[in-house]
Protein backbone atom coordinates (compact mmCIF):
# COMPACT_ATOMS: atom_id res chain seq x y z
CA UNK A 1 0.00 0.00 0.00
CA UNK A 2 1.12 3.53 -0.78
CA UNK A 3 -0.10 6.60 1.08
CA UNK A 4 -0.44 10.31 0.51
CA UNK A 5 -0.45 12.74 3.41
CA UNK A 6 -1.81 16.27 3.81
CA UNK A 7 -0.66 17.60 7.15
CA UNK A 8 -1.34 14.88 9.70
CA UNK A 9 -4.07 13.17 7.62
CA UNK A 10 -2.96 10.23 5.45
CA UNK A 11 -4.94 8.00 3.12
CA UNK A 12 -4.24 5.10 0.77
CA UNK A 13 -3.42 5.97 -2.81
CA UNK A 14 -2.23 4.34 -6.02
CA UNK A 15 1.27 4.68 -7.44
CA UNK A 16 2.39 4.28 -11.07
CA UNK A 17 4.11 0.97 -11.68
CA UNK A 18 7.38 2.70 -12.56
CA UNK A 19 7.45 4.32 -9.10
CA UNK A 20 6.56 1.25 -7.08
CA UNK A 21 9.26 -0.47 -5.03
CA UNK A 22 10.57 -3.76 -6.36
CA UNK A 23 11.25 -6.83 -4.32
CA UNK A 24 15.05 -6.75 -4.65
CA UNK A 25 15.20 -10.54 -5.10
CA UNK A 26 13.45 -10.19 -8.46
CA UNK A 27 16.39 -8.07 -9.67
CA UNK A 28 19.02 -10.73 -8.93
CA UNK A 29 20.66 -12.30 -12.01
CA UNK A 30 19.84 -15.79 -10.64
CA UNK A 31 17.89 -17.39 -7.78
CA UNK A 32 15.38 -14.59 -8.31
CA UNK A 33 11.96 -16.28 -8.40
CA UNK A 34 11.28 -16.14 -4.65
CA UNK A 35 12.59 -16.76 -1.17
CA UNK A 36 12.66 -19.48 1.47
CA UNK A 37 12.57 -18.64 5.18
CA UNK A 38 13.26 -21.41 7.68
CA UNK A 39 13.04 -20.88 11.45
CA UNK A 40 13.24 -23.37 14.32
CA UNK A 41 10.45 -23.97 16.79
CA UNK A 42 10.70 -22.60 20.33
CA UNK A 43 9.46 -23.93 23.70
CA UNK A 44 6.01 -22.87 24.92
CA UNK A 45 7.60 -20.42 27.37
CA UNK A 46 9.63 -18.80 24.60
CA UNK A 47 13.35 -18.38 23.97
CA UNK A 48 15.91 -15.58 24.32
CA UNK A 49 16.88 -15.83 20.63
CA UNK A 50 16.73 -18.04 17.54
CA UNK A 51 18.78 -18.52 14.39
CA UNK A 52 17.20 -19.20 11.01
CA UNK A 53 17.93 -18.87 7.31
CA UNK A 54 16.75 -16.76 4.40
CA UNK A 55 17.54 -18.51 1.10
CA UNK A 56 17.09 -16.88 -2.30
CA UNK A 57 15.36 -18.74 -5.13
CA UNK A 58 12.91 -21.63 -5.21
CA UNK A 59 13.95 -24.96 -6.76
CA UNK A 60 17.01 -23.28 -8.26
CA UNK A 61 19.65 -24.85 -6.01
CA UNK A 62 20.04 -27.95 -3.88
CA UNK A 63 19.28 -25.95 -0.72
CA UNK A 64 15.95 -24.41 -1.76
CA UNK A 65 13.89 -27.45 -2.74
CA UNK A 66 10.14 -27.41 -2.14
CA UNK A 67 9.95 -31.01 -1.00
CA UNK A 68 6.48 -31.75 0.38
CA UNK A 69 5.54 -28.13 0.98
CA UNK A 70 1.86 -27.29 0.49
CA UNK A 71 1.52 -24.69 -2.28
CA UNK A 72 -1.23 -22.12 -1.74
CA UNK A 73 -1.78 -19.46 -4.39
CA UNK A 74 -2.60 -15.95 -3.18
CA UNK A 75 -4.37 -12.90 -4.49
CA UNK A 76 -2.02 -11.06 -6.85
CA UNK A 77 -3.03 -7.61 -5.62
CA UNK A 78 -2.54 -7.99 -1.88
CA UNK A 79 -0.97 -11.43 -1.47
CA UNK A 80 -3.94 -12.63 0.56
CA UNK A 81 -5.51 -16.01 1.16
CA UNK A 82 -8.43 -17.24 3.28
CA UNK A 83 -8.09 -18.39 6.87
CA UNK A 84 -10.62 -20.05 9.13
CA UNK A 85 -9.92 -19.73 12.84
CA UNK A 86 -12.40 -21.57 15.01
CA UNK A 87 -15.76 -21.09 13.33
CA UNK A 88 -14.99 -17.74 11.68
CA UNK A 89 -13.60 -17.22 8.18
CA UNK A 90 -11.31 -14.29 7.39
CA UNK A 91 -10.99 -13.65 3.65
CA UNK A 92 -8.17 -11.09 3.71
CA UNK A 93 -5.51 -13.09 5.56
CA UNK A 94 -1.77 -13.06 4.94
CA UNK A 95 1.63 -14.20 6.21
CA UNK A 96 4.02 -11.50 7.45
CA UNK A 97 7.40 -11.90 9.15
CA UNK A 98 7.31 -8.19 9.90
CA UNK A 99 4.50 -8.62 12.46
CA UNK A 100 5.49 -9.90 15.89
CA UNK A 101 2.25 -11.77 16.64
CA UNK A 102 -0.93 -13.32 15.31
CA UNK A 103 -3.28 -10.36 14.88
CA UNK A 104 -6.96 -11.07 14.35
CA UNK A 105 -10.42 -9.97 15.42
CA UNK A 106 -10.83 -8.07 18.68
CA UNK A 107 -12.16 -8.80 22.15
CA UNK A 108 -11.64 -12.55 21.79
CA UNK A 109 -9.59 -12.74 24.99
CA UNK A 110 -8.73 -10.41 27.87
CA UNK A 111 -6.22 -7.75 26.92
CA UNK A 112 -2.84 -7.47 28.59
CA UNK A 113 -2.49 -4.94 31.39
CA UNK A 114 1.03 -3.79 30.56
CA UNK A 115 1.76 -5.15 27.08
CA UNK A 116 -0.79 -2.98 25.34
CA UNK A 117 -2.09 -4.35 22.04
CA UNK A 118 -1.86 -8.05 22.93
CA UNK A 119 -4.15 -10.73 24.31
CA UNK A 120 -3.48 -12.09 27.81
CA UNK A 121 -5.86 -14.99 28.55
CA UNK A 122 -5.59 -16.48 32.03
CA UNK A 123 -4.78 -19.85 30.45
CA UNK A 124 -3.33 -20.71 27.04
CA UNK A 125 -6.04 -21.06 24.41
CA UNK A 126 -5.68 -23.45 21.47
CA UNK A 127 -6.96 -22.10 18.17
CA UNK A 128 -7.88 -24.39 15.28
CA UNK A 129 -6.85 -22.75 12.03
CA UNK A 130 -7.10 -23.67 8.35
CA UNK A 131 -5.43 -21.80 5.50
CA UNK A 132 -6.90 -22.00 2.01
CA UNK A 133 -5.21 -20.72 -1.11
CA UNK A 134 -6.98 -19.32 -4.16
CA UNK A 135 -6.24 -22.68 -5.81
CA UNK A 136 -8.30 -24.51 -3.17
CA UNK A 137 -5.26 -26.07 -1.48
CA UNK A 138 -5.66 -26.15 2.30
CA UNK A 139 -3.29 -26.49 5.21
CA UNK A 140 -3.99 -26.91 8.92
CA UNK A 141 -2.21 -24.16 10.85
CA UNK A 142 -3.37 -24.46 14.46
CA UNK A 143 -1.80 -22.14 17.00
CA UNK A 144 -1.97 -21.20 20.67
CA UNK A 145 -2.76 -17.85 22.25
CA UNK A 146 -0.77 -17.55 25.47
CA UNK A 147 -0.16 -14.93 28.13
CA UNK A 148 3.06 -13.03 27.35
CA UNK A 149 3.02 -11.18 30.67
CA UNK A 150 3.09 -14.45 32.63
CA UNK A 151 5.82 -15.76 30.32
CA UNK A 152 7.98 -12.70 30.89
CA UNK A 153 7.51 -12.94 34.65
CA UNK A 154 8.70 -16.54 34.56
CA UNK A 155 11.53 -15.88 32.11
CA UNK A 156 12.50 -12.19 31.69
CA UNK A 157 15.03 -13.10 28.98
CA UNK A 158 12.25 -14.19 26.61
CA UNK A 159 12.50 -12.38 23.27
CA UNK A 160 10.85 -14.96 20.98
CA UNK A 161 7.36 -16.09 21.99
CA UNK A 162 5.37 -18.39 19.71
CA UNK A 163 2.04 -17.80 21.48
CA UNK A 164 1.86 -14.03 21.05
CA UNK A 165 -1.42 -12.71 19.64
CA UNK A 166 -3.43 -9.53 19.63
CA UNK A 167 -6.51 -7.82 18.19
CA UNK A 168 -6.66 -6.20 14.77
CA UNK A 169 -10.27 -5.51 13.80
CA UNK A 170 -9.61 -6.17 10.09
CA UNK A 171 -11.29 -8.82 7.96
CA UNK A 172 -8.24 -11.01 7.94
CA UNK A 173 -5.68 -12.75 10.08
CA UNK A 174 -2.15 -11.42 10.15
CA UNK A 175 -0.06 -14.58 10.60
CA UNK A 176 3.02 -12.88 11.99
CA UNK A 177 6.41 -14.20 12.99
CA UNK A 178 5.08 -16.83 15.45
CA UNK A 179 3.54 -18.65 12.47
CA UNK A 180 6.97 -19.06 10.88
CA UNK A 181 8.51 -20.71 13.96
CA UNK A 182 9.04 -24.40 13.27
CA UNK A 183 8.23 -23.98 9.57
CA UNK A 184 9.84 -23.36 6.22
CA UNK A 185 7.89 -20.83 4.15
CA UNK A 186 8.45 -20.22 0.44
CA UNK A 187 7.25 -17.01 -1.22
CA UNK A 188 7.07 -17.06 -5.01
CA UNK A 189 7.25 -13.60 -6.54
CA UNK A 190 4.45 -12.43 -8.85
CA UNK A 191 4.94 -13.41 -12.51
CA UNK A 192 8.12 -15.35 -11.75
CA UNK A 193 8.35 -18.93 -13.02
CA UNK A 194 8.83 -21.82 -10.62
CA UNK A 195 8.45 -25.58 -10.81
CA UNK A 196 5.19 -25.24 -8.84
CA UNK A 197 3.72 -22.65 -11.19
CA UNK A 198 3.96 -18.94 -11.74
CA UNK A 199 3.91 -16.71 -8.65
CA UNK A 200 2.48 -15.38 -6.49
CA UNK A 201 2.08 -18.33 -4.16
CA UNK A 202 3.16 -19.50 -0.74
CA UNK A 203 4.73 -22.86 0.04
CA UNK A 204 4.51 -24.03 3.64
CA UNK A 205 6.39 -26.95 5.17
CA UNK A 206 6.42 -27.97 8.83
CA UNK A 207 10.03 -28.53 9.92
Amino acid sequence: MYYTCHGSACSATSAPLAKQLWNPVALFPADNNGTMISLPSVPSNGAPSITGTLTFGIETQSNNRLGNAAVLTVDATYGELTATVGSKTYAGSFLDTGSNAYFYDFGLFPYCQYLVGFYCPANAQGQSSLLQGRNGQTLAADFIVGNPELSLLANPATAVYAQLAGPSGMNGVDFGLPFFLGRTVFTAIENMTTSAGTGPWLGILNN
